[in-house]
């Protein structure tokens, strides 16, 4: 089970260890590659602003306007975050959400 917090998880796996270089309690980090291929919708992290403890996106309504959305995430390696929930392909994403949220709140002072 993924931890929400680390966003790590615990695995075992089996290998072969001819000359002992490892040992128990040794730690790694590692990817994992399926073999049947799954589309994701993927931003990057800037993308992602994280407030109250839920993490929200701002997409794009119409010429002017943009809506924030709460969105359900996975990190991923390089940047990059999967939303599992909340958005769909197509939508028009702010890439950097915090800059758009200070530059917004400054706008309607």
């Amino acid at each position: 089970m993924l931890d929400p917090n680390t966003r790590s998880a615990k695995v075992r796996i089996v290998l072969a260890n001819r000359d002992g270089a490892f040992r128990p309690g040794m730690y790694a980090a590692a990817t994992f590659h399926s073999r049947r291929q799954k589309p994701h919708l993927v931003v990057p992290a800037t993308a992602i602003m994280r407030l109250q403890d839920k993490d929200w996106i701002f997409r794009k309504e119409t010429a002017n306007s943009f809506r924030r959305l709460e969105v359900q995430t996975s990190g991923l390696p390089g940047g990059l975050q999967q939303i599992q929930q909340g958005a769909k392909a197509g939508d028009e994403i702010v890439a950097n959400a915090l800059v758009f949220s200070t530059a917004a709140s400054e706008q309607g002072k």
